[in-house]
């Protein structure tokens, strides 16, 4: 059993009485690029969404990933993201790595392979 502060009142949180599920967050799975080979970018609409996490695999033996961001001018800006793994900062990354990003007030989530080799490479996550 545990104490909780539950919107101003203190509440009690237990297997048999848990949080409301409205205060669970529900994550979604977000698909950018899937077995990419070479060059491609692709750009989903956050449509108000706060946070992205994004993990970057596959078969290659290397790849450069970039991260860009639209805002109201439309115009694709690069967006320093953290790597979970060392809490490192960037613009882009690389196979087998994870990221973090803050997207709140944005309009758009541009993922850009610059460069794959010696495989296949991915870029999905959850927001």
């Amino acid at each position: 059993m545990l104490e909780h502060l539950f919107r101003g009142k203190k509440t009690i949180v237990s297997e048999d009485s848990p949080l409301p599920t409205s205060t669970i967050k529900k994550l979604q799975d977000v698909s950018f690029i899937k077995d990419a080979t070479q060059i491609i970018t692709k750009s989903i609409d956050v449509q108000g969404r706060d946070s992205l996490t994004l993990e970057i695999y596959g078969t290659a033996t290397s790849a450069k990933v970039n991260f860009k961001c639209t805002s109201i001018s439309n115009t694709a800006r690069a967006i320093k993201g953290l790597r979970v793994a060392d809490f490192a900062t960037n613009v882009s990354g690389g196979v087998a790595e994870i990221w973090q990003f803050n997207i709140s007030g944005l309009k758009s989530f541009i993922v850009e392979v610059e460069s794959v080799s010696g495989g296949k490479v991915s870029v999905e996550g959850q927001w």
